[in-house]
């Protein structure tokens, strides 16, 4: 009789976990109730010309720019653009990085009250902090800290969060995400959810769920958007799904998937949120709104869109960008009410700026 009543248990709990998992309540928005047009204008004074692997990130009174060329970091005031510090090269010594990404975590540093923005590096999956006030005053020697990454039987393909404490990033197939304790000093797998009501494939998994995340560690939430998904996801940093807020329907991914034959053809999914900034206020997601045969194939671009939310889903505002460049990836600077952004198609002037109101 006791085993009966600890396999019932048993089940219910493992009943409830999978509730708490998957379950999560939907909001579907229909419209933003506010729209802007944004026209942009290219930043002259910053010159430089990368196809790929750029990154941008805006804090305090710096903007820094990662590129593909030696030297892989250059830092700006936001201000003037001047150009105040360049370092990082390709290699695996101190400063070196092979496949740097500059991430959308900052903080401060107590120590100088720096600002502090932090950098993965896929293929020698390393992370790294950098004090910008050292780094522009050229002590590298105090600059960059690198933080332990603990050991895990794939590369981590995409990195969103590390501190003493919490890790989240994503394997390369197995999983949306896996998130580090170092209470536990163990690894918890967060499935590719929240599911739609139709299925997708094993092999399509990975791509359609390949997300950018943001981590709030003050509110104990985590905000992702799945690139193919027109919907951001919040997560509880155990990894349960809380909600979701669903801006393009599901069944135009399920249209996309239903055109694939037999030889893997035919998949021409639409892009969405593809970079996510946030404060403790709002969320901001850079939205490619554009199929992958006009992006990369010099198709007929749409109007790309900067998507404003808040913590609770609820939609704030849409910045419709204008249809003359159309930017890879982004930044928010928040106290100047500025988006740079970076396109890669022009032949010298990479950064664009949009002046937008609050």
């Amino acid at each position: 009789m006791k085993q009966k009543v600890k396999l019932s248990v048993l089940i219910v709990c493992l009943f409830l976990f999978s509730c708490d998992r998957e379950g999560g309540k939907l909001i579907y928005i229909n419209e933003f109730p506010k729209e802007e047009h944004l026209i942009g204008r290219f930043i002259e004074d910053i010159k430089f010309f990368s196809k790929d692997n750029v990154y941008l990130l805006s804090i305090d009174t710096f903007l820094i720019v990662q590129r593909n060329e030696e030297p892989l970091f250059h830092v700006y005031n936001n201000i003037t653009y001047d150009l105040l510090a360049t370092f990082g090269t390709k290699g695996r010594g101190p400063y070196e990085f092979i496949w740097p990404e500059l991430l959308n975590q900052t903080y401060y540093d107590e120590s100088n009250d720096s600002p502090v923005a932090c950098i993965y590096d896929y293929t020698r999956r390393k992370f790294t902090k950098l004090n910008i006030l050292y780094a522009v005053n050229n002590q590298f020697d105090k600059a960059s800290t690198e933080i332990s990454i603990p050991r895990y039987d794939q590369f981590f393909k995409y990195f969103f969060f590390r501190d003493s404490e919490l890790m989240i990033a994503t394997p390369e197939t197995d999983s949306r995400f896996v998130i580090y304790k170092d209470s536990t000093k163990s690894y918890q797998t967060v499935p590719f959810i929240p599911s739609p009501d139709f299925p997708i494939s094993k092999e399509l998994q990975p791509w359609v769920y390949r997300s950018t995340s943001f981590v709030n560690k003050k509110l104990g939430l985590m905000v992702s958007a799945p690139q193919f998904m027109g919907e951001i996801d919040f997560f509880d940093l155990d990894g349960n799904h809380l909600s979701s807020s669903i801006f393009f329907p599901r069944e135009g991914l399920k249209k996309d998937i239903s055109n694939i034959d037999i030889n893997g053809k035919g998949y021409d999914p639409k892009y969405h949120i593809i970079q996510l900034h946030a404060n403790d206020k709002y969320i901001v997601g850079l939205n490619y709104n554009n199929y992958q045969s006009a992006i990369y194939e010099n198709g007929s671009l749409s109007n790309q869109c900067i998507l404003v939310f808040d913590w609770k889903g609820n939609p704030v505002k849409k910045f419709i960008l204008d249809k003359q460049y159309f930017i890879k990836s982004f930044a928010v600077d928040w106290e100047n009410s500025r988006f740079y952004g970076y396109c890669s198609e022009e032949s010298e002037h990479n950064v664009i700026v949009y002046e937008f109101t609050k």
